[in-house]
């Protein structure tokens, strides 16, 4: 992750923010909105209480599915399966770099959707997308059904409209976290 996003586990951290508190919020987010609901965790948060516990607690907060970052895709099985027994989804991500052969296995694994990361290199601010980043999912489109969402360096409207045309969805972390960032000192 870079700076911004990294930033904001640091603020989450020293103000002692647990993961029993974030399912609390979705429980509470839940009874207000019926739109799925998918978070990002590490893995030794998932692995610590084991891959069956963790998705048991994520599905009775409402959630709806988890991307993974630090996990490969070919050593989650225990959490591929322990999500499909409850129909908990366990988004995947592809890069640019990734390789076909890789990506056929990553597209028939991940479930809900696709992330794709836009470019190379850590989330983050840019001023333009790589030129590239329109083929690059046009050619994950034609390799599966599953929707594809595209984030990593999606910064301003003009690159949300350009994504908008060719994927399924959008993803606008670093942006985001940076105006939550401007009141975080607020009460809430």
């Amino acid at each position: 992750d870079g700076p911004i996003i990294q930033a904001s586990y640091y603020r989450a951290l020293v103000r002692g923010t647990k993961v029993a508190q974030i399912l609390d919020m979705v429980s509470e987010l839940r009874t207000k909105s019926e739109i799925p609901i998918v978070s990002m965790v590490s893995y030794s948060t998932v692995f610590k209480g084991g891959c069956q516990a963790f998705i048991e607690k994520a599905c009775k907060a409402g959630l709806d599915g988890l991307t993974i970052p630090d996990l490969p895709v070919e050593e989650n099985n225990d959490i591929f399966e322990a999500a499909k027994k409850k129909d908990f989804k366990i988004v995947c991500f592809v890069a640019p770099t990734t390789k076909d052969d890789r990506m056929s296995l990553i597209t028939k694994k991940s479930q809900g959707f696709l992330y794709y990361i836009s470019v190379v290199g850590i989330t983050g601010i840019r001023d333009r997308l790589p030129d590239d980043v329109v083929q690059n999912i046009n050619k994950l489109k034609k390799m599966t059904a599953t929707p594809i969402v595209v984030g990593f360096g999606v910064s301003t409207p003009e690159h949300a409209k350009l994504i908008g045309r060719v994927a399924d969805g959008v993803i606008v972390g670093s942006a985001i976290i940076k105006e939550i960032e401007k009141y975080s000192n607020e009460p809430s």
